[in-house]
């Protein structure tokens, strides 16, 4: 028989056999993000890490994107060490109390550690887990349920084109078949609230010049919808499809929006060619392409369309988020109050 071959450690090693120092090495961290410095965890740990494994299955059954997915394993994962630190013992039956209470350290102890938005993206995550545990009866009651949004600082919005920016953007020169492209990829972003991955993905038979319309199939959260574009958008479509895209597409390609290899766009590459329309026009400064979506949004709700089509259009799944994307700056809202309010001149 062959000898067997000796195990090599780091530091003095010994054949066939792990040194103390690798046994009392401390486990690494599981996908859940719990972990115990002694290289055990509690049963009631474990639990919780299937849990959220059957969760995230759910989101993704729901079409949830991969980062989300990512996102919400990575926020799960910080709030049950958090709980672990507290002295919870299961996750799965913290209380009201518990979550109210992590929820403050993330809003005032947990600045230095997370972004200003990471206390909503918590509050958001953990209400929706434990909705699924109620729904699939693994608790009861919901300690989740009156759980609250904080309260985000009012900030005036600096991503929103005016309606004279949006002009001199969309009339910027287009003297290349490239810059041709280019304006017809921003026009439709910023005149039909496209998400730059809805862009990317849309094929030539998803727009009907006729009609001023685009239907989009591969929505966030696998939600499909209509959306719709203004006359000078189907010009430069227009102009687009039969001056441009027959010259850079290669054969058999069916995505509206090409390349200069003649392939489908990224939605990184859609960003760069809106960095460069705004560079063309002169614009003073720039937004990014979610800019233009807010820009949308906001120039609707301007001239009175209803929060709840705004919704439709962007393909929000409720109106919370169209609420974000539509926040009104503080000129605005002086200039309404005091038109609206009877006494508001006063």
């Amino acid at each position: 028989m062959k000898p067997k071959r000796a195990i090599r450690l780091s530091g003095k090693g010994v054949k066939g056999h792990k040194s103390s120092s690798y046994r009392n090495r401390p486990k690494r961290q599981s996908r859940a993000g719990v972990s115990s410095e002694r290289g055990s965890r509690s049963s009631s740990y474990k639990a919780y890490d299937d849990t959220v494994r059957a969760f995230v299955v759910h989101l993704q059954r729901r079409g949830y994107s991969g980062a989300t997915l990512r996102l919400y394993r990575f926020l799960l994962g910080r709030f049950a060490a958090w709980l672990a630190e507290s002295g919870v013992n299961d996750p799965l039956a913290a209380t009201a109390a518990d979550l109210e209470n992590f929820q403050t350290w993330v809003s005032e102890e947990g600045t230095g550690h997370y972004a200003p938005g990471y206390a909503a993206n918590f509050t958001k995550v953990i209400r929706g887990l434990y909705r699924f545990l109620a729904e699939e009866r693994l608790i009861m009651p919901n300690p989740a349920r009156a759980l609250r949004y904080p309260k985000k600082e009012r900030r005036l919005r600096r991503d929103v084109l005016t309606e004279t920016e949006l002009t001199q953007l969309l009339r910027a020169p287009t003297r290349t078949r490239e810059a041709i492209r280019d304006a017809a990829a921003v026009s439709i972003l910023a005149m039909s609230g496209l998400r730059v991955s809805e862009l990317a993905a849309l094929d030539l038979d998803d727009v009907d010049l006729a009609e001023r319309e685009v239907i989009v199939r591969k929505g966030k959260g696998a939600k499909g919808r209509m959306v719709f574009f203004d006359r000078s958008t189907r010009s430069a479509l227009a102009k687009y499809l039969t001056y441009s895209r027959p010259f850079l597409v290669v054969k058999r390609e069916r995505a509206l929006i090409v390349g200069d290899n003649g392939r489908r766009m990224k939605p990184r590459r859609i960003e760069v060619l809106v960095d460069r329309r705004f560079k063309a026009a002169r614009v003073g400064r720039r937004v990014t392409p979610h800019g233009l979506r807010r820009t949308f949004a906001t120039l609707l709700l301007k001239h009175g369309a209803n929060i709840k089509v705004i919704g439709e259009l962007m393909g929000h799944a409720g109106l919370d988020s169209t609420a974000i994307y539509t926040r009104l700056d503080i000129s605005e809202l002086s200039r309404v109050y005091r038109q609206a309010h009877p006494r508001g001149e006063g």
